[in-house]
């Protein structure tokens, strides 16, 4: 196992954070892990209500629509958040990981995206 920091006897133990960076020795909570974990926190219900927005009329619709449109407006700056902790974290450049992030790499999910948030 690779990175996982075992004692002599084979036990895992890890501090819950330290000092939220992600170099070095890190607790279970750091920058990235909490950055991905707010965006998937806000883009899972916003994949609902467009999905409810989606298939239902009325009411339902109406409320769907408009939490649709507030959570992808949340999302967004979560999902560059996330990237940007995503950017830190690595070894790469800061170009080359936009380049290479599958977040950015589909243009279907931007138009999608500003759509919703207009």
């Amino acid at each position: 196992m690779s990175r996982v920091p075992l004692a002599s006897d084979g036990t895992f133990s890890m501090a819950f954070f330290t000092d939220f960076t992600t170099r070095g020795y890190v607790g279970l909570l750091d920058r990235y892990t909490v950055s991905v974990a707010l965006f998937a926190a806000v883009a899972l219900p916003a994949h609902g209500a467009t999905c409810l927005t989606l298939k239902t009329q009325g009411a339902v619709h109406n409320r769907g629509a408009r939490y649709s449109r507030v959570l992808w407006a949340s999302a967004a700056p979560l999902m560059l958040a996330s990237w940007l902790a995503i950017a830190r974290s690595s070894k790469r450049t800061t170009r080359a990981s936009f380049r290479e992030s599958s977040q950015f790499s589909h243009p279907p999910f931007l138009v999608h995206t500003a759509r919703q948030i207009l």
